[in-house]
């Protein structure tokens, strides 16, 4: 069995974030309401890992500030994923 310590896990749930993230970005081309779905896509992703943290959930307006705080940003997608990593673990 492999055991990891509390950083390493952050970085395969970042990347984890990061990669469901990007596949929801493939669909943009054909979604007016692309960004609503991204949000929620990652607000039910960091409540699903708050939920097996024993943590209680956060708001949708949590999601919607980080994803706001990585706009304009060239790594849009990493700080976004990077930012709801650290709300689903309470750093952010």
């Amino acid at each position: 069995m492999i055991y990891l310590n509390n950083q390493t896990y952050r970085n395969v749930a970042h990347c984890a974030l990061e990669a469901a993230l990007d596949r929801e970005t493939k669909k943009r081309p054909k979604n007016p309401n692309w960004i609503e779905d991204e949000r929620q896509l990652m607000f039910e992703i960091v409540n699903e890992r708050r939920e097996q943290l024993g943590k209680t959930p956060i708001p949708l307006a949590d999601v919607e500030r980080v994803e706001r705080t990585a706009v304009g940003h060239t790594d849009y997608i990493h700080k976004f994923a990077l930012y709801c990593s650290e709300l689903a673990e309470d750093l952010g």
